[in-house]
């Protein structure tokens, strides 16, 4: 049991292609709270904690066994020089999902987003002794596999493809690498809080220093350059938008293979620094408008009759996207009228 008490919540086969000579030993890291390059960093001690799955191990032991097919898919995309297979995708899909939601980070914000819903549900000091104690680590893991269960069915529609580096810069990764934007969302609808059901979904996981998945809704966007599976990109500023998502999302710590990237990294987060957030959930009233039908309040009145509170995820924005992302013209959305927003058709 013992040898099995450190576990990774980013794990080693994500870091080993960025590791020096992808040995799987070393990593440089830039540690963004404090502002210090750390050289050479030993991978065994990155994004872990003793037990942090729970010490039966059953989790973690299940979780090893799905980090061992990623390590496999990678190493044959890298192969193939970013060429991938239908399964492979499929893998890398279910571990984006997977890795989104077991980081510490990932945790914090299911704890944040439950706290904000108990203290709003129960606000005023009559209702103080009613008040629920915050979640246990077990229970928000318990919710976080949950989670899963339902992102895993709602984004099988997304479209996938292997994005190539061929600048002269390299991806970059995290302590919380797995990243859900939406573009639509944010530049379309003016609109930082979404689902990965609603139009406009994306999933960015970069793979390797030249190698990033990404899951996009192809209802929304479209990539006109793709070629199969693979989209090359040979722009500096391409290569900046997608690391600028590991900028954005990470906890404290950011990852690369090559010291030559240390100015960029450093440079880059000090550049987005500002458009960092730190609440990453809201609250939303909700009015019924029909038979078991709800939408959002939107007057003092309805605000009154209102009754339930939903509480949703909250993302930062970009400075700036993707060009080799286009949007789709029309764009095939669904509006809902409810609640659930702007749906994929």
């Amino acid at each position: 049991m013992a040898q099995n008490k450190n576990h990774h919540f980013v794990p080693r086969c994500h870091f080993k292609p960025f590791s020096l000579n992808e040995a799987g030993i070393c990593i440089h890291a830039y540690h963004a709270t404090s502002g210090k390059m750390i050289k050479n960093a030993s991978i065994s001690g990155q994004c872990s904690k003793n037990y942090f799955y729970g010490e039966d191990n059953k989790l973690e032991t299940a979780l090893q066994g799905l980090e061992g097919m990623h390590a496999t898919a990678i190493r044959n995309v890298q192969g193939r020089n970013g060429r991938s297979e239908n399964d492979e995708l499929f893998s890398f899909l279910r571990f984006s999902l997977l890795q989104h939601l077991r980081t510490e980070q990932a945790m914090r914000k299911i704890q944040q987003a439950q706290q904000q819903l108990v203290d709003t549900a129960f606000a005023g000091e009559a209702a103080q002794a009613q008040k629920p104690p915050p979640l246990s680590q077990r229970e928000i893991i318990r919710m976080a596999m949950v989670i899963l269960k339902d992102a895993a069915d709602v984004a099988d529609d997304l479209k996938t493809v292997i994005v190539r580096n061929e600048s002269d810069l390299e991806f970059i990764t995290s302590d919380d690498p797995a990243i859900h934007t939406n573009k639509y969302h944010i530049q379309r609808l003016g609109r930082t809080n979404f689902g990965l059901s609603n139009a406009g979904a994306m999933i960015i996981l970069p793979l390797s220093p030249k190698l990033l998945f990404l899951a996009y809704d192809g209802g929304c966007y479209t990539i006109p350059d793709k070629t199969g599976a693979v989209v090359s990109l040979a722009k500096r500023s391409d290569i900046r938008s997608l690391n600028r998502f590991q900028i954005l999302n990470c906890a404290s710590c950011l990852f690369f293979s090559n010291l030559d990237m240390a100015d960029e990294v450093q440079e880059q987060f000090k550049e987005n620094q500002e458009s960092r957030i730190t609440t990453w959930s809201t609250i939303e009233e909700l009015v019924e408008f029909a038979d078991g039908r709800y939408r959002a309040v939107i007057s003092s009145e309805e605000s009154e009759a209102s009754e339930m509170l939903h509480t949703s995820a909250r993302y930062p924005i970009p400075r700036g996207w993707p060009s080799f992302l286009k949007f789709r013209n029309p764009v095939r959305v669904m509006d809902t009228g409810t609640g659930a927003g702007i749906r994929r058709r």
